[in-house]
């Protein structure tokens, strides 16, 4: 979920059809958007602000739950 094509979209659905009733599941690792070129890094406070995000942050695997 790191194109620019695709975070323009994510941004873009709320702010112009804020009626719109969509689900939309996306993943990305926690320190990708404090990456200086990554996009997520300014639409995510963006889309936090509009609350049209709710962000669940899961807790790393350990290396038993991989293996299992």
């Amino acid at each position: 979920m790191g194109d620019y094509s695709t975070v323009d979209l994510i941004s873009t659905i709320p702010r112009h059809r804020p009626s719109a009733k969509f689900t939309l599941l996306g993943t990305y690792r926690l320190a990708d958007p404090l990456l200086a070129d990554h996009p997520l890094r300014t639409v995510k406070p963006d889309l936090l602000v509009r609350q049209p995000l709710t962000e669940i942050v899961l807790e790393p695997l350990r290396e038993a739950e991989i293996a299992e």
